[in-house]
């Protein structure tokens, strides 16, 4: 468990703002890890199930349920200034991942670096943010996150984490970040959220902003198409190594151990057939939300899965 403090969503979205808990354990935040954060996804295609394996150590070494609630270890404290912000960084990257898919239902989140040949940017000014909530000198250039739902409705995202305590400046930041996209593929984004999580607090707390912005900022191209072949192009190029069939909520996934006996990384069978406009349209992969992502019934507690079809097995304790 986790707490949050949302704030600022208009329209579908007011309903999310009020003070929530949201269910996460370890095994999910090394899913999220794995899956966005500059390098870690785009990483796996050059350092395999190893960098896959580096990213779940992180999450199970650095954090721990206390009483259902996500907290640090109390190891992490041990470490040096640069590998606290290092750490700090992919768990703030990974907590973002698990908001998106839990109250935004986002199927697809990515680092905008990881995909950058695929994204036009035209920068029609700076755009100013109605919100704020402190000080900061940091030049707001863009967001680092992207989230799709479905064909051509997005989210934009920025994610922070830190081991300190809750720091308006940095919070300002990632605000102004957000406020600078004005439009996606010719619409304006269904959400721009800034994400700052708190690793100090017991249990962690992720405050959550959605700003109001002026008149400018940039425009986005993005094919979605080539964006979605390649954030599945691993599995399917390594088809080979995904040797273990895992039955789970009678559907079949495809997975290979990683890093440590007994953890599995895979994903779901029916990617493997499935083309990519129909991903992308409502025929896609679909688990309900409130199952998959929030009660954890006995046959699934050491089971992640995200709404990409994306799971993780710990079968440590099976």
């Amino acid at each position: 468990m986790i707490d949050l403090e949302i704030s600022n969503y208009n329209g579908k979205y007011t309903h999310l703002n009020t003070e929530r808990s949201q269910n996460v354990r370890p095994i999910d935040l090394a899913r999220a890890m794995v899956q966005v954060g500059q390098g870690s996804w785009k990483d796996v295609f050059n350092l395999s199930k190893f960098r896959i394996g580096e990213l779940v150590c992180k999450a199970f070494a650095f954090s721990n349920l206390e009483r259902g609630n996500l907290i640090l270890q109390n190891r992490f404290n041990k470490l040096n200034q640069s590998e606290k912000t290092t750490i700090s960084y992919y768990f703030g990257q990974g907590l973002t991942k698990l908001y998106s898919e839990k109250f935004l239902k986002i199927k697809w989140l990515f680092h905008v670096d990881d995909y950058i040949d695929l994204i036009q940017f035209t920068n029609k000014g700076l755009s100013t943010s109605k919100i704020t909530v402190g000080k900061t000198k940091k030049i707001a250039n863009r967001p680092d996150l992207i989230g799709l739902e479905r064909k051509n409705i997005s989210h934009i995202f920025e994610a922070k984490g830190s081991s300190i305590k809750y720091d308006t400046s940095v919070m300002q930041h990632a605000i102004n970040q957000v406020s600078q996209i004005k439009t996606y593929n010719g619409v304006s984004p269904e959400t721009k959220t800034a994400c700052y999580f708190d690793l100090s607090k017991k249990p962690i707390k992720g405050i959550i902003i959605d700003p109001e912005n002026g008149d400018d900022g940039i425009d986005i191209q993005l094919d979605e198409e080539l964006l979605i072949k390649r954030y599945y192009s691993f599995f399917l190029e390594n088809r080979q190594y995904f040797s273990n069939s895992f039955r789970y909520k009678n559907l079949e996934f495809l997975i290979t151990p990683v890093g440590m006996p007994s953890i599995y990384f895979g994903f779901d069978k029916r990617l493997l057939d499935m083309n990519v406009a129909d991903l992308l349209s409502e025929k896609g992969l679909y688990y309900n939300t409130d199952t998959y992502l929030q009660n954890y019934s006995e046959d699934s507690e050491h089971v992640s899965l995200g709404l990409d079809g994306i799971i993780l097995v710990d079968e440590r304790k099976f």
